[in-house]
This record gives C-alpha cells, sequence and structure tokens, in this order.
C-alpha cells in the first residue's frame, strides 16, 4: 500500500528512496501521435521517474522488459494504423502477462472495442463512447476541432480545456474527491461489464470552452465516465478520457504517477542502450536554435488538416520548443552515432523547407515528432547515468 502522498514533490521522494518500485516505462511517440506524449516526459521528469523509452513502435522487443506502456493523445485512426497488427498483437501479449497500459484521449479511445479498421485490431474492453451520434449540433466556435467522421455518424467534443472530474472509487494509488484536467477531445464513456469507473465527469470551470452551448455539454458529460479500468483482475488497461499528464494540472499528475507506482510489473530486465557515447552535439543546438526563429514567422502558412486531425501553429512550436529545451544547456547527448545523424539530417532538412516555403505540414510535424523523441531519450539516459555515479558516489563514501 502506497503511503499518503499529496503532491509531485512528495512521490519524487518516495520513487527516489525506494528505486525498486521504478518499473520502465514506454511512452509511445510513433506516428499518429500529437505533441501531448511530450507531456508525459515532462511530468515524468518532474517525479523523479527515470526509467522511460520514448518509442516511435510497440513490438514485442521494445515492450520486453517493461512494466508500464502510456499511449497520449492524438489521432486514433493514425495510431491504431501505424502500429498494425504486430503492435496490436505486441500489446496484447504485454497486458496479458502482467504489465500496465494507460491510455490517456486517443490512447484511451484506442483500447475501446470498435468494428472500424484498424481499430478492431484493439478491442481490448468495451465501453461505449457517448460523445458519439448520426446528428449533432452546429459548433458555435472551433468548428474544426468539433467533429470527425466515424463511418455513418461523428465522433465530437463539446468542449475543450479544464474540466472537473470526480474520483469515485478508492484504489490503492487515489483517494475520492474532485479533480481538475484538461480534455482536448478524449472520450466519454458508457459503463459496462468490462470495466470498472474510477471517475466520472461532474463539471466545468470558468477555464472550460464551451464549443456548443452549455446545457448540451452537459448533457453529454455529467456523470459519465471520464476513467475507466478492465474489470477483470488480472489486466491492467487504464482508458481516460482527459490529460492525466498535463503538467499543470499536479492532482491529476499524482494519478499517473502512483499508477505506475501501485500497477506496474516488476522486471528484472535492463533496457538500457550499451555501447552509446556523449557525443558533441553542438551543431543540433544551433540547429534547433535556428529552426525556432524561422517557424516563429511561418506556422500560420503549416496550418491544415492531417487525417483527422486539424494542425495548429502551436504544435509546431511546441515540439521544437520541447527539443530546444532539452538541448540547449548540453555539450554531449549519451547516444548512438546514427541517432545524432538522424537528428542532424531532420533538423537541417526542416530549417531549409521552412525557410523555402515548400514544407509540407504533415512531414514537418512527423520530423519534429521523431527528432523530439531521440532527445527525449538522450535526455532520460543523461539523467540516469547521474542517478548511477551519486549512487556510485555514495556507497564510496565520497
Amino acid at each position: 500500500m502506497l503511503p499518503e502522498i499529496k503532491s509531485r514533490a512528495a512521490l519524487r521522494r518516495f520513487i527516489h528512496t525506494f528505486p525498486e518500485e521504478e518499473s520502465w516505462v514506454v511512452v509511445y511517440t510513433g506516428e499518429g501521435t500529437s505533441h501531448s506524449w511530450l507531456w508525459v516526459g515532462e511530468t515524468l521528469e518532474a517525479l523523479g521517474w527515470k526509467r522511460v523509452v520514448f518509442s516511435a513502435s510497440l513490438t514485442f522487443d521494445v515492450l520486453s522488459g517493461a512494466g508500464a506502456c502510456v499511449v497520449s493523445g492524438g489521432d486514433t485512426f493514425a495510431i491504431a494504423e501505424s502500429l498494425g497488427h504486430e503492435g496490436a498483437t505486441a500489446l496484447r501479449s504485454f497486458i496479458r502477462s502482467g504489465g500496465l497500459y494507460i491510455g490517456t484521449c486517443a490512447g484511451g479511445y484506442l483500447v475501446l472495442r470498435s468494428s472500424k479498421e484498424p481499430l478492431n485490431l484493439f478491442n481490448f474492453i468495451r465501453a461505449p463512447i457517448a460523445n458519439l451520434r448520426e446528428v449533432i449540433p452546429e459548433p458555435v466556435r472551433m468548428k474544426e476541432k468539433f467533429a470527425q467522421p466515424y463511418g455513418c455518424r461523428y465522433v465530437f467534443h463539446p468542449v475543450r480545456g479544464e474540466i472537473e472530474i470526480h474520483v469515485v472509487k478508492n484504489f490503492p494509488f487515489v483517494s475520492k474527491g474532485i479533480i481538475t484536467a484538461p480534455i482536448y477531445g478524449g472520450p466519454v464513456m458508457e459503463e459496462t461489464e468490462e470495466v470498472e469507473v474510477i471517475a466520472r465527469y461532474c463539471g466545468f470551470t470558468d477555464k472550460t470552452e464551451f464549443l456548443v452551448d452549455r446545457e448540451f455539454a452537459d448533457e453529454i458529460y455529467t456523470g459519465r465516465a471520464a476513467a475507466v479500468r478492465a474489470a477483470h483482475k488480472d489486466l491492467k488497461i487504464y482508458a481516460f478520457g482527459p490529460h492525466i499528464e498535463h503538467p499543470e494540472y499536479e492532482e491529476a499528475n499524482l494519478i499517473l504517477g502512483k499508477l505506475l507506482v501501485c500497477e506496474g510489473k516488476r522486471t528484472e530486465a535492463e533496457k538500457e542502450v550499451s555501447h552509446v557515447d556523449a557525443l558533441d552535439i553542438h551543431k543540433i543546438r544551433a540547429l534547433a536554435s535556428n529552426l525556432r526563429i524561422a517557424l516563429e514567422s511561418k506556422t500560420r502558412r503549416l496550418e491544415g488538416w492531417k487525417g483527422s486531425k486539424y494542425l495548429m501553429a502551436y504544435h509546431f512550436l511546441t515540439f521544437v520548443n520541447a527539443i530546444w529545451d532539452k538541448v540547449r544547456r548540453k555539450r554531449n547527448a549519451i547516444a548512438l552515432p546514427e541517432e545524432v545523424e538522424e537528428v542532424r539530417t531532420l533538423l537541417e532538412e526542416s530549417l531549409s523547407h521552412v525557410k523555402s516555403g515548400e514544407l509540407e505540414a504533415g512531414t514537418l510535424l512527423s520530423s519534429l515528432n521523431s527528432c523530439a523523441s531521440h532527445v527525449f531519450n538522450w535526455h532520460f539516459r543523461a539523467m540516469r547515468t547521474e542517478k548511477r555515479d551519486l549512487s556510485s558516489e555514495n556507497a564510496a563514501g565520497i
């Protein structure tokens, strides 16, 4: 049983004191994901969780030795298509062997039962979504964010931004009560015999943005499930509508952190990459800085549709700013040479095309996503190296 912990700092101290409680976490960063996986990385760092691998695929090899897998927001169809049969099979095997799955927003939709291809590869739990209808109202704002076709029906999102959820079930990792978290298109789920409801939507705040009238939004959300767990005791599958990983929402972050501590599978496997060296990244630092400057004046021209997602200017800047934040104070990266070369090449190509105005938005976003995934892996490797160095010094009495 986890002791009563009410802050990220307290959970960080617990993880530092009991490092054996820290299992390996795989964060999916592949095709279809949005910038929300960056939030997962930032929150895990704030919690002091260092055993993290950011991966563009979910294969048997990637998930081997991991204790938990996190899939956050994006385009659910694109994620399912990218993972394909191999990813679905590997993820199902991982869960059946005791692995913890946490899905938020698109990652929540991914594991819900569906008849549509390729979503039907991931029919892990049944919890019908209430925000799915044949006839939907006309939105009063942000039409491009309001709805996406789903066969002859539409998945629609009456609100965006902060929302209140009521945690209704006492688990070892979380107490009952009302907390806030942001929602950007996440599922509104109905209760079935295959799931246990952890939290329900219960209200709005002054930071909620209504895309339809409030009365209709209230009808869709209030009382329905915001978070569910697979009812089968041996399946650790959690689906969340809101983004509990958003770094600005500490109470929601505690659910994520405590879930990883209490439900993450413990393994003896070592997922550290071998034969990595501290490689010079001054060129990458310069490219990231120049790309930030170039994008500031060009992102409006890159807005538009990519699959079922409408890309906004901040999507591009969020990725390049995250890359810059992780490399700006570093002279070296603990990385494989081919990783450094790939990031350098992608940044050079992106900068060249942004300056010329010839780059397609989806290609740019995929390139920035791939670069960020590598850079976050370097950053967390450095954190683990520092931790080992400190442990060695303490053992030697230095």
